[in-house]
């Protein structure tokens, strides 16, 4: 991206150019999301690992060891990305929202 398309020059120009339009209260706009987002991912993800272990232990065979948990992981890391994707975008248009959009997750996902 070019420097001209940019909106801040960096971290230190962000905050000051947060804090002068919206105060403290600017720098927390994305925490409610993000915080339902990770919950949604971490559950997902810590549930269907452990029933991915439970079905490759008890019904494939498989003793501890480095092939049952990249398995698990995987398919772990698969459910919380189904399951995650449709919270991250709404998460993103939450906090890139402009003044004046709505906040009505209904409407933003359309």
């Amino acid at each position: 991206m070019p420097a001209a398309d940019r909106r801040y020059t960096g971290s230190f120009d962000c905050y000051k150019k947060i804090l002068a339009a919206d105060g403290i209260a600017g720098l927390w706009v994305g925490v409610v999301p993000n915080i339902m987002r990770n919950s949604i991912i971490n559950a997902a993800e810590l549930a269907s690992y452990d029933s991915y272990k439970q079905i490759a232990s008890q019904n494939l065979g498989m003793g501890e060891g480095l092939a049952l948990h990249s398995l698990c992981a995987f398919g772990a890391g698969f459910n919380a990305v189904i399951v995650g994707s449709p919270v991250d975008v709404l998460k993103t248009r939450l906090m890139n929202k402009v003044a004046g959009q709505t906040s009505n997750p209904i409407v933003m996902i359309g």
